[in-house]
């Protein structure tokens, strides 16, 4: 008899041999009938019975609306106009048709947030504002931190030509941790910059945070560095914002935990799609926690490492790692127990 365990637990299927295997993608899709699907430029357009969404890439799990104004109707096929693939026009039951039109800026995928409108074609043609996309939410090309004889050097390289805020936060004081004081701010920054009064920083853990405003969300960027002496030496990262892979978040509370008021370490992932997390945590070659997610969906997951007398001070890696979809990604992030 045939297999019909699966019916009615997922909307688009992937296969990538031939059809012999095929993979539920999907995601976080509404769950209502998908009628069509077609590929542009990398990723997945979905044409479903309440309207048209779009993923980052072609294993699906994280969808979008695509674009505004399309009545929520059965969409009954999408077409690209022939020699124009960035042009796609959406035929609706009892509606219409309508017409979208991705940008450069949406080649790679579309993202949270308000898409483009879409307009039927009997409108007149418009200027439409391009979607948010993977690509346009990272603000930042690169952000680097370098110490000199005069201070600290933020060196800042952007994608698009928006300011940026750096805000430099301390995390501890002596052995004990504190939490986030923050002792510079730097608004409406365009360029790399010299901040001359970070000799005047006591010693300890700190980090800095670079944020810009980019496709309608936020892209923030963070550093830690640890300041000894005239000596700043910056350290392995604590977090981890992705956004448009499998795993969207992995991030420390803090570069530091432990100290004298006993803060533990805590671990938070999220995906984009479900799939399964694994948490690892090691102080050097040995694991001191270890937790696994098998059904982890969309939201946050967490391990939580209580400060014990038993631990030794010194930096421990948490290592992430996260399968679904027949793919896998891992993260690994440091923070130093006081």
């Amino acid at each position: 008899a045939e297999d019909t365990s699966r019916v009615g637990s997922g909307h688009v299927f992937k296969s990538t041999d031939a059809g012999e295997s095929f993979t539920d993608v999907s995601g976080n899709l509404p769950d209502i009938p998908a009628n069509w699907s077609v590929l542009h430029d990398g990723q997945l357009v979905v044409g479903t019975d309440i309207g048209v969404f779009a993923s980052c890439d072609t294993t699906g799990g994280d969808y979008v609306r695509l674009g505004t104004g399309l009545p929520t109707v059965p969409v009954s096929s999408l077409r690209f106009r022939p020699g124009h693939p960035d042009e796609l026009f959406v035929a609706t039951f009892g509606r219409g048709v309508y017409r979208y039109v991705f940008k450069d800026a949406s080649r790679r995928c579309a993202a949270e947030g308000a898409g483009p409108s879409v307009v039927a074609p009997t409108a007149p043609p418009v200027v439409e504002p391009a979607p948010v996309s993977c690509s346009s939410i990272r603000g930042f090309a690169s952000v680097r931190l370098r110490n000199t004889r005069r201070g600290l050097r933020f060196r800042v390289a952007r994608k698009v030509k928006r300011p940026f805020t750096v805000d430099v936060f301390r995390e501890s004081r002596g052995r004990r941790v504190v939490t986030e004081k923050r002792v510079a701010r730097f608004a409406r920054k365009r360029r790399g910059f010299l901040w001359r009064g970070s000799r005047r920083l006591g010693n300890g853990f700190y980090f800095a945070r670079f944020r810009m405003r980019s496709g309608g969300v936020q892209d923030a960027r963070r550093i830690a560095f640890r300041k000894r002496g005239r000596r700043v030496r910056v350290r392995p990262g604590f977090h981890a914002s992705r956004r448009c892979r499998l795993i969207r978040l992995a991030r420390l509370t803090r570069p530091v935990f432990g100290g004298r008021t006993r803060k533990p370490l805590r671990v938070s992932v999220r995906l984009n799609q479900p799939g399964s997390v694994r948490v690892t945590i090691r102080r050097g070659r040995k694991v001191v926690a270890r937790k696994r997610f098998s059904r982890a969906g969309t939201r946050v997951r967490r391990l939580v490492l209580r400060d014990r007398t038993r631990l030794r001070r010194g930096d421990y890696r948490a290592t992430v790692v996260a399968r679904a979809g027949g793919k896998a990604e891992r993260v690994t992030l440091t923070a130093r127990r006081l």
